[in-house]
């Protein structure tokens, strides 16, 4: 069990953007500013939602489904400091069972590693095409014998050279280990 690490929600900019700076000044706007976090999250408050005295969130008596639901599918904003709960949920049995988690959690090992794909990216490109070629039907449900399909899907993600990937994100990790344990050692009186 591994607590939430710093790239929890992992957005990014675009390396083409043409305004890199405004659009990570809209993106924390969106994230962090509570008034723009529940628009988007939520929907507009007294219509969609209200937060109620006790500090639920609920649906005001005029709300009709059919006339105000909203769902952005937020996660990709997600700041679990700004969620506000919902009045339906037993949050008691929620907090007994992260309070009994948190005692045995570890921190998140690799909160800085920088990966570099540079030597794998055409790969990459070609696993891409793989991955859509057989995950569109697989998710849909439109395959015949599984097995074949399964066995065939594994042979091209070989084809596009997913092991080639795997040994150089596996070398960069080991070398990320080394420098880490290095740093550690160095830290220790």
């Amino acid at each position: 069990l591994v607590r939430t690490s710093v790239t929890h929600g992992a957005m990014a900019i675009y390396s083409k953007s043409k305004h890199p700076e405004r659009a990570l000044k809209v993106y924390d706007l969106l994230r962090n500013d509570p008034e723009c976090y529940y628009l988007m999250n939520y929907g507009i408050r007294g219509k969609q939602y209200v937060i109620r005295d006790d500090g639920f969130r609920s649906y005001p008596e005029s709300y009709k489904p059919e006339r105000d639901s909203f769902a952005t599918n937020f996660w990709w904003g997600r700041n679990d400091m700004l969620e506000v709960r919902t009045s339906e949920n037993l949050w008691d049995k929620y907090d007994e069972l992260v309070a009994e988690y948190n005692q045995v959690a570890l921190e998140y090992p690799y909160p800085a590693i920088i990966w570099n794909f540079s030597d794998v990216s055409s790969k990459l490109e070609q696993i891409d095409a793989v991955w859509n070629k057989f995950m569109i039907p697989l998710c849909f449900g439109c395959i015949g014998d599984e097995e074949a399909f399964v066995d065939e899907f594994r042979r091209e993600l070989k084809a596009a050279g997913v092991e080639d990937v795997i040994l150089s994100l596996q070398s960069q990790l080991d070398r990320y280990r080394r420098q880490q344990s290095k740093l550690r050692g160095k830290s220790r009186p």
